[in-house]
């Protein structure tokens, strides 16, 4: 579902949109392709898991071979696969970007997004990524539909009695906790309508429909598509673990939940931390008396459920998969080494007025100066100088002083004629990954910003730097 979110804002970019998937129990193909997205299915594995990931990888990299196009960007969205896989799929596509929130394994990519919240959260992938790698960490950026975009906009009273519970335990819910809750639902002695979420793949779906017939208080909705719509009109949610989790967040909805599968349960008790959700002990929610207590006690207490609205809105705005279609929609820019032939471009860009404002000597270069400071940086063994292309013409110019206990400090501006086209970014990442290539061992970039260059301030937190006192910082290994 978060991969088809994303799918359906890049469409609109006017990318060509390809899914490939193996025929496992719930894999969805008939939504995928009902949404008009090309499905590939990948032939079944063998069961050796020394070798499967293997096989996976060349059956992948024959179907998008046989796309006879460029692929742009290959969205990696599986628990199972790792660097090893990503390796051997790099030739078929210009860029990988990988979505996890596990960070058990290592990864070969250029983009990783992890949506949900971890007490280390800035720091457990520095030793799973190259160092070039963008990360996209934390709710910001979850990928939820365009629904949820401007999240929290219903003023939600939570003064009044609750009338309307929301009941989703995800697209499969195996253990049937639809159905237990359900049961309880129907006893309580108050009136409560009822709207029961279940995806069409749920084993249970037959015995579900056949409550939910019973009860003239539930709403029965199969694989629903108005989540935001059905969120709006609860006054509380009861459910589990995973996306919805940011949906639920969005819409400043209480929520009772539980873990139903075990990449869950941090992500739960990170949000109980926070206030934004009531995550009760496991043993309490697995006989009928802990159940009904803990339902009773969200319903009952407005106070509470006002303060688990607030916070959860605070976490989760709807608006990640806007920002994650930015980082994926780059300006093409590559980087080479600088050149005798590149001197009268960056002496006429450094002294542009536009650059020369914010560098922390703003006066103009006399050409003489210049030459000398280009020719020695050519020679020094500890900078690199790199000059951007853009379809091979001059986009600007990146440099990296090495400095001591493996760190480099970056400075870069722009070709004037594109600054404010959104090129700042792709150049500063070009140059990064030419930095690793030459230097792998590069742990940690800096930056020295001017405080009212609030342009560069924003490109270097946009390219995952963060502000320590008078610096910009990057850590790239640990």
């Amino acid at each position: 579902m978060r991969c088809l979110a994303l799918a359906d804002r890049m469409r609109k970019e006017g990318a060509e949109i390809h899914f490939l998937c193996s025929k496992l129990p719930g894999h969805m193909g008939e939504t995928i392709s009902g949404r008009g997205y090309e499905l590939h299915f990948v032939p079944p594995l063998e069961q050796d898991a020394d070798t499967c990931w293997r096989q996976d990888a060349e059956r992948a990299a024959e179907i998008l071979q046989g796309l006879n196009t460029a692929i742009d960007w290959l969205v990696v969205d599986h628990y199972m696969l790792d660097y090893r896989w990503e390796s051997m799929l790099q030739g078929s596509s210009k860029r990988i970007m990988v979505i996890d929130d596990l960070a058990n394994r290592k990864h070969v990519c250029d983009l990783i997004l992890d949506q949900n919240i971890h007490g280390n959260l800035q720091e457990r992938y520095d030793a799973l990524v190259p160092g070039g790698c963008r990360k996209l960490l934390g709710p910001r950026y979850a990928l939820l539909r365009e629904e949820f975009a401007g999240g929290g906009r219903k003023e939600r009273s939570c003064e009044t009695p609750v009338r309307r519970i929301l009941l989703f335990f995800g697209g499969s819910d195996p253990g049937n906790e639809t159905g237990r809750v359900l049961d309880i639902l129907s006893a309580l002695s108050c009136r409560i309508d009822i709207d029961v979420v279940i995806g069409s793949i749920n084993p249970h779906r037959e015995q579900i429909e056949a409550r939910c017939q019973t009860m003239p208080n539930a709403t029965l909705h199969i694989q629903a598509g108005n989540m935001a719509e059905l969120l709006e009109k609860a006054d509380m949610a009861i459910g589990a673990g995973g996306t919805i989790c940011w949906e639920r967040c969005a819409a400043g909805i209480p929520t009772l939940a539980w873990p139903v599968a075990e990449n869950q349960v941090e992500q739960l008790k990170s949000l109980a931390g926070l206030g934004a959700v009531y995550l009760p002990e496991e043993e309490s929610v697995r006989t009928v008396d802990g159940l009904v207590l803990h339902i009773q006690a969200l319903m009952t207490n407005p106070a509470l459920r006002r303060h688990m609205a607030e916070q959860a809105v605070s976490l989760c705005d709807g608006g990640g998969v806007e920002r994650v279609r930015d980082a994926l929609c780059v300006k093409e820019i590559s980087v080479r080494r600088a050149n005798a032939s590149d001197i009268r471009n960056i002496y006429r860009w450094r002294n542009d007025p536009s650059i020369r404002r914010h560098c922390g000597n703003p006066r103009q270069i006399a050409w003489k100066e210049h030459a000398r400071w280009f020719e020695e940086s050519l020679q020094r063994t500890d900078r690199l100088l790199f000059v951007g292309e853009c379809n091979t013409l001059p986009a600007g110019v990146v440099r990296f002083d090495l400095l001591e206990g493996g760190a480099a400090e970056v400075s870069l501006y722009l070709a004037p004629e594109l600054v404010g086209k959104g090129y700042g970014r792709a150049l500063l990442e070009a140059g990064e990954r030419e930095l690793h290539r030459h230097h792998p061992d590069t742990g940690e970039i800096r930056a020295q910003v001017l405080v009212e260059n609030t342009a560069s301030g924003k490109l270097f937190r946009s390219a995952g730097y963060r502000r320590i006192r008078e610096m910009f910082v990057k850590r790239t290994k640990v």
